[in-house]
Parts: C-alpha cells; structure tokens; sequence
C-alpha cells in the first residue's frame, strides 16, 4: 500500500526552498499570546475535521485515566519555596491515583508552581507522572516507565543541544546536503582539528568566535585575537563570527525560540507562538573586546549600566528583551518580509531536529520506551542576519525558566502550561501497575524482545486498522486539539519533501502524514474557505496543464532551445496529433481541444496554477498513461523541469538539473485527500485510483 510512494521518488537531490511553504497551511507564530490570527481558514477546518474523527475513534466511555489541565501563573503566582514542603516520601509506593512529580537537577520555581496549582505533590520516588530534569537524564530514570509518565527529555536529545555534539551531527548532513543544511556557521572542535582551524585562521580575513562545548548564559564565550588563547586541554568549539546581523534600533540582537518535540517516532515538532528577542546594551560596531556590543545574552547584559530591563509584560517592546511578537511587529514596520523569516527559522528547525532524530529513535527503542513517555522543551537561539537568513547559534536542553521580569513569568508560565496541556499528563492508577506487568516490562527490555517488536511494527506492513495505530492517530488528533498557544511545524501540510533527510525513512511517518492530510479530509475534497470548491481534476487536466507550461517555457527560450529538447517535443506533438506541422502548432491545437471539452474552465484553471512544476510532473508519474513516455527521459527527468533549469545549466554546465521532490499531489488540500485516500485502502495501488479520486467517485 505504501511501497506505491515509492514510485513517486526521483533520484536526484533537491534543495527544500522554504520560501514554498504556505503559512496558511502550518500557522504563523509570533503573532502575540492573545491572538488567534495564526488560525487560518484551513487550520480552523482541519481542526473541526479533527474533532469529528476523534469523536468517531473515541470508545464511549474513554477508559484512558482523567486528562489533567494546567492553567499559566499571573504575577505574584510564584511559589516563593525553592524546595516544596508538599511532598510524598520516598518510600511511598503504590500509592493510588495520587498526582507526583519529582524535580532532579533544579529547583524551577515555575515547573513546580504549575504542577502544584493543579494538584501535583512532590515525591522523591520513581513512581512520579512528571519528571523534570535540569540536565540529560541517566539512563536508569528511563527504566520500566508505564505509558502515562512523563519525562522532560528524550534519550540522547543532548546531540543537538552540546556545542560540540551539534556541530558534528550537522556537519555530518551538510556533507550529505549541502545547500539545506548551510543555517549554521562555519565551526571547528578545539583540539580535534586545531591543524585545519589555524589553516583557516590564517587565510581568512574574518573574525571567530570561541564557545565552551558545554556551557549556557553566555560563559567563557570571546572573540578570538590569537590561537594562544585556545583551550587545548579542555576543549571548546569556534564558529565564524556572523558580521552582518541584523540590526534593530542599531543593536545586534538574536531571538529564543521554544521548540517542542512531543514524539521522534513519529516525529512531531511543534513551536511556541512566543519567544524572546534579546537585544545587546550598546550600538553595534567591530569593537570586539566590548562584550556588550557583540553578546546578546541576558545574564551578561544585565551588568551593564545601560541595561533597561522589562518592568511590564504588556510593554514587550521597551528596553533589551522583547517578546518575539513585538519584534516582528518591528520588523513589518521597517519593511522586512516576515513571513520569510518565520518560513526560513521553521525549516532551519525542522532539518535541525531530523539530524538526530536516528540517535534519539535507536535509545528510545533501546529502552522500551512508549513514544510518548518523553518530550523536550528545546530553547533555539538564532540570529538574522541583513539579509533575513537564520544562523542557527546554539540549542539549549534546558532553556531557563527564570522568571526575573514580568516578561518572563507571562510568555514562560504560558509556555510550560500550553506544553504539559498539549502532551497530555494523565492520572494513572499505580495500583494497577501489578508486579506482574513490571517484571514482564523489566523481562521484555533485558532480553531485547520489547525492542525487537516494537521495531517490526514500526518498520513492517502498516495496517491502518492496529489498534495501536489507532492509538497513535487519535493522541495527534488530540494533541491537534490542544495546541494552546502551539504551532506544528512537522509534519505539517507539503512538507513531504523532508523526508529525504531521514537516516532511515520512517513508514509511521508516512502513515500519521497520510492519516492527518488524507484520511481527515478524506470526506472534503476540498476544504472550506480555500480555492477550488467546485471542480474536481482528472488526470487529462494534470497532463493538459503540464503540456501547457511546456509549450509556454518551450517558446520563451527562443533560439537556445537545445536539438535534444526539440526532439523531444516533436516527439510529444508526433504522439498527440500526428501530422506535418510544426510541432508547437500541433501541441496549441490539441490544448485547444482538450480546453473546449473541459468543464469549469475558469476554477480548474485557478486550482491547477497552484501546483508547481514538479508536484505536477509526480502527479503525471504516478499515472499508467502512455504519456509519460513522452514526458519524461529514462532517468525520470521530466521535460518542464529540463526546460526551466537549461538557463542555469547554460551559464554553469557544471550544475545538474535538480527537481522537487514532491510524493504528494500539490500545495492544496485536494491534492492531500486525494493521493492518501490510497493510503487508507490497503491493497489498493495508486496507479488504479488515481482517476478515482481526482474524479470524485
């Protein structure tokens, strides 16, 4: 069922423009915590769609536990304690229904405050609902853990938030892809290839900046003036010094942005609607050894003098922390393209979370962990540069949850509230957790079986009626629900195209983008306020399309139109309408023709210019028509795109040509409810359904 995707690959690698994302499809963070503006027409249906199917999937009664609510802290809301008196001993066990959570590594008032306000007491055993870590955790804290406890982070998700960790698993894709994984500066680990940096250093005319490989706030970070001043013993990490950032009220600034992962398998990414911008003290300029002028971290800029703290959360533009929200007002009103930014700082996030997602994948099976019994709040620090580029600075484990303004307390106790509503904290009954079943967990993991299955299940035939499918469908259509103040960014509608950057292609992946995006809107071939109400496409109309984009690149080539190309195009005239006439003349007429017999000219028209070169040449490919043979070479290059890429190909005969991509049907929701009605039909190949679903019937 799923194995027909494959015909809809190409060989070649393809460069993600996120510039082709639709916002309209994924949401717009970054519009403020009182606002529903992210909520477009298609994401207010897909959410109504989504609560029709849970209300379908959902046995009457639920037999899962009670669904805890958390709510966020209003100033004063702080629990002054650093160390909870409200607590259960740590020899209390089988307790009940009591809700626990421990804190290991921290004191997070803010955590705690929240836990507490909805009923949670501390205890000091292994028998919590939520664990919160200040650091990564030990590998015993992931043991013979029930599917309804909660930990603060996935095994290994430390691969992308030390320094030194990051900087290898992103150079590694970077080797793979390099035009998609170039967010992230030039980087070298101290002493590893200290021969290679000091070659560097010498010839490039630039400045760098050194970072401890496992430090936060700003520690032992400087511009490099001399190797002399490397730490060869300890280690430590130097990237190139961005020297162009973008300026704000002539101040360097980067921007926290909080990211969630509630799942790597499958992978969910969500972001919050607010992050911080965190501004420098003083006006920019090449004076390195100003620390104020080039660090932009608070813990160090609130020791300058000229540092103007937040005193009132609904003032988030005044001073040098603002929220995220009044940044990008600031940025709309000077000019900028924000949806560009918000378009580049999701894929720079997405691609950076999928380069470890195998190593998180490879622990959490490891340990015979639920794919839900863990989540991570990641902090992502980036930087803009002039020209509206992301720079990826670092990930942070642990983001601070110091509420030291009131700026903090609103956009920080939102965020751990919206995050412990969305993955869903529920009250197990420990009583039931009987011996019997932990030991078989304990067995289960001691002998591999528990790994060796789930591993089977996830990378064997999907059947979309497993129950545990089901399982995993119905929690992201309720994560959908609970979103709070929550953007999913992945998987997210025409975000197939990411795939690629998988170690190892996850066919759960394939199935949850198959379910949210086919079998949701399965029933609406279209969705309410989008274009295209009307018409429903055939495969006749694809290929009509397709046909008259080439005839209309075709002739805007003029005399660099190649013999090969021209050959090909008679070729595709010879086999429409066979005759002695220019092969253009011939292609004109049978667009005419197919024009005349065609229903809702206009609308289908309008639906058609949405798709782009190469969603139309998949489409065309995962037909039995004839045609194709005419469409496309031997390779699978397909002549539209052959067309639009000979320019480049002309000035740099080095380049190939390079194509999208795309498994789906197109940027709308039509293409979505078409292609993954396959998917929910097993046994039924694409090839044979593809008129039925463009037809409706």
């Amino acid at each position: 069922m799923l194995e027909s995707l494959k015909n809809l690959e190409t060989n070649l690698p393809a460069i993600i423009d996120p510039k082709s994302m639709n916002l309209d499809y994924i949401g717009r963070f970054g519009q403020g915590l009182s606002t529903t503006s992210r909520n477009t027409s298609f994401l207010k249906a897909f959410q109504a769609k989504c609560q029709k199917v849970v209300q379908m999937y959902l046995p009457v009664p639920d037999p899962r536990p009670k669904l805890i609510s958390f709510a966020s802290l209003t100033e004063g809301g702080l629990s002054p304690e650093s160390i909870t008196l409200n607590s259960y001993s740590k020899i209390s066990f089988f307790l009940g229904k009591e809700l626990l959570y421990r804190v290991f590594n921290t004191e997070n008032k803010l955590v705690r405050t929240i836990l507490e306000n909805s009923g949670f007491k501390y205890t000091e055993s292994h028998i919590w609902n939520v664990l919160w870590i200040g650091k990564s955790a030990q590998a015993y804290l992931y043991e013979d853990l029930n599917p309804y406890q909660r930990i603060n982070h996935f095994p290994n998700s430390f691969e992308i938030t030390r320094k030194d960790k990051m900087c290898l698993n992103l150079m590694a894709m970077k080797a793979k892809f390099p035009n998609d994984y170039d967010f992230f500066p030039d980087t070298y680990i101290i002493p590893k290839v200290i021969g290679d940096f000091t070659l560097k250093f010498y010839e490039q005319d630039c400045q760098w900046i050194v970072k401890p490989c496992n430090s936060s706030q700003g520690k032992g970070i400087f511009i490099l003036e001399s190797l002399n001043a490397l730490d060869l013993d300890g280690g430590c990490i130097v990237s190139k010094y961005i020297e162009n950032p973008l300026l704000i009220n002539n101040l360097k600034s980067d921007l926290r942005l909080y990211v969630l992962v509630s799942s790597f398998e499958p992978l969910k990414i969500y972001i919050y609607e607010e992050g911080l911008a965190r501004f420098a003290c003083e006006d920019y300029t090449a004076d390195s050894s100003n620390k104020f002028i080039f660090l932009t971290n608070y813990s160090i800029n609130k020791k300058s003098d000229k540092f103007i703290p937040n005193t009132d959360w609904q003032s988030d533009n005044i001073g040098h922390k603002w929220s995220f929200s009044a940044f990008l007002k600031e940025m709309a009103k000077l000019g900028y393209d924000t949806d560009l930014v918000i378009k580049r700082i999701y894929d720079l996030i997405i691609k950076t979370i999928i380069s470890i997602e195998n190593l998180v994948v490879d622990s959490v099976r490891k340990f015979a962990l639920k794919h839900n019994n863990c989540f991570d709040i990641f902090g992502f620090d980036v930087l803009l540069d002039q020209e509206l580029k992301p720079w990826l600075l670092e990930v942070n484990l642990c983001p601070s949850m110091n509420t030291d303004a009131p700026l903090d307390l609103y956009i920080k106790s939102n965020l751990i509230a919206d995050a412990f509503n969305l993955i869903g904290i529920r009250a197990f009954d420990r009583k039931k957790e009987s011996v019997s079943k932990i030991n078989t967990r304990i067995k289960a993991r001691q002998n591999g079986l528990k790994r060796k299955t789930e591993g089977k299940r996830l990378e064997g035939k999907i059947r979309m009626d497993d129950p545990k499918y089901k399982s995993l469908f119905l929690e992201t259509l309720e994560e959908t629900l609970r979103l709070g103040h929550f953007v999913r960014i992945y998987p997210f509608f025409g975000g197939e195209d990411y795939e690629k950057f998988f170690k190892t292609p996850r066919k759960v992946n394939k199935v949850l983008y198959g379910f949210l995006f086919g079998e949701v809107l399965k029933n609406e071939a279209v969705m309410p306020g989008m274009p295209g109400m009307s018409p429903s496409l055939t495969e006749d109309d694809i290929i009509q399309e397709y046909i008259s984009r080439v005839l209309r690149e075709y002739k805007a080539l003029g005399d660099k139109v190649s013999e090969d190309l021209r050959w090909k195009l008679e070729s595709l005239a010879d086999f429409l309408i066979p005759g002695q006439d220019p092969q253009v003349l011939r292609l004109q007429r049978y667009l005419s023709h197919q024009l005349s017999i065609s229903k809702f000219k206009g609308e289908k028209t309008s639906l058609m210019k949405t798709f782009t070169s190469g969603q139309l040449e998949n489409m065309i490919k995962s037909t039995n028509k004839e045609i194709i043979h005419y469409l496309f070479d031997g390779a699978g290059h397909g002549i539209l795109t052959s067309i639009i890429n000979l320019p480049n190909t002309l000035s740099a005969k080095t380049k190939s040509f390079r194509f999208l991509k795309v498994k789906t049907l197109g940027n709308t929701p039509r293409s979505a409810s078409t292609i993954f009605r396959n998917i929910s039909s097993p046994g039924l190949p694409l090839e044979s359904s593809f008129t039925r679903t463009f037809d409706g019937k």
